[in-house]
């Protein structure tokens, strides 16, 4: 999965992202443990920033 495609699932709503999220967070840990580029650590950043909320909004 492309990390423009994981990028668009956090612009997603709440609602949204809840039926993305299975999809993508796999992905996304093996794109992220996997890389050093920066737009990929600002992703990551801005994932976990986003998993928060989300799940403090739960």
């Amino acid at each position: 999965m492309s990390l423009a495609i994981m990028e668009a699932v956090l612009r997603e709503d709440s609602k949204q992202f809840d039926k993305f999220l299975p999809l993508i967070y796999d992905n996304a840990t093996i794109l992220i443990s996997g890389s050093s580029d920066m737009r990929v650590r600002e992703f990551a950043g801005l994932l976990l920033r986003k998993l928060a909320k989300f799940h403090f909004n739960s």
